[in-house]
């Protein structure tokens, strides 16, 4: 072992070296990898840095590949309401208060961990979708 090596950001790595995607196939792997982290109750600071990472390349690869304007994750949710018809009481139990939603949506408040898994089930998309791109 090196010094001041991370065992857990090595194990990451070694099932999946970031790098710039440049297919389908890596695509679909990059999002196989942040769900399977976000879907942990509790991530180590190791696997934190890493979704990070991941995140911002996947956010790359859609941005080349799908040259779609930039959408924040909250006017993701917005959007999403709107498609399903849904008022912001229909989504509580995910925020699990009003007054938690109602921060989300007016901006005073990010999106966390918790609120992107139970909206990408929700909705059935990628939790991709409600990261900010930078």
């Amino acid at each position: 072992m090196i010094l001041g090596s991370d065992v857990i950001y090595d194990a990451l790595i070694a099932r999946f070296v970031p790098r710039a995607l440049h297919d389908e196939q890596d695509y679909e792997q990059a999002i196989a990898i942040i769900e399977g982290l976000l879907a942990k109750p509790e991530l180590h600071p190791s696997e934190q840095e890493y979704l990070s990472l991941i995140t911002q390349l996947v956010a790359a690869y859609e941005a080349s590949n799908d040259p779609v304007a930039d959408v924040s994750g909250v006017e993701m949710v917005r959007f999403l309401m709107d498609q399903h018809n849904l008022k912001q009481k229909d989504l509580v139990d995910i925020f699990k208060t009003p007054s938690i939603l109602s921060e989300v949506l007016s901006g005073k408040r990010e999106l966390n961990k918790s609120h992107i898994e139970g909206l990408a089930r929700r909705f059935q998309v990628s939790p991709a979708v409600f990261f900010e791109t930078v």
